[in-house]
């Protein structure tokens, strides 16, 4: 299913370079989602295959994982957004925006938001272009294609067009 991914998406986001989930995740019960990615087939594919592994009855996989999974998996990068200025508070993880003006709005306090200091948001901060060759060649653990190599190669000798 792999005609099914984007060719420039966040999954190096939650993927390490082993090509398993690193439990990195979007920590906040506040999502805005054009329903067309659950509906799509893609998503219907990546649930089918997380429900046969039966892991949210006995593992109790959570929808924000799940979700943010999917959204770096199945939506090109620039279809997703943080957003940096909704305070959030969950045990263990505290978010306040960086916007002074917002923190008299928020009852967070900065001083203990763990967002800036943990290593996700380092990560998602300085995610980097996998190319979907890539991404599929640290999933199936194979050696790229020749011709998908040198037409990385080509496009990284190219300016990027704004």
């Amino acid at each position: 299913s792999s005609h099914l991914l984007p060719e420039n998406s966040l999954v190096n986001w939650v993927m390490g370079t082993d090509g398993n989930y690193n439990l990195c995740h979007f920590w906040s019960n506040f999502e805005i989602v054009d329903l067309s990615l659950y509906r799509s087939e893609a998503y219907e594919s990546y649930f089918n295959y997380l429900d046969n592994a039966q892991g949210f009855f006995y593992e109790r996989w959570g929808d924000a994982p799940i979700h943010s999974i999917a959204a770096t998996l199945l939506l090109h990068k620039g279809q997703i957004h943080w957003f940096e200025d909704i305070g959030y508070q969950h045990p263990g993880n505290m978010h306040c925006p960086r916007d002074p003006a917002m923190h008299a709005k928020c009852i967070c306090d900065p001083g203990k938001a763990y967002t800036y200091r943990s290593a996700c948001q380092t990560r998602f901060a300085k995610v980097n272009n996998m190319t979907k060759a890539r991404m599929l060649e640290i999933i199936h653990d194979t050696e790229p294609k020749e011709e998908e190599e040198e037409k990385e190669a080509k496009g990284a000798e190219q300016p990027k067009k704004q």
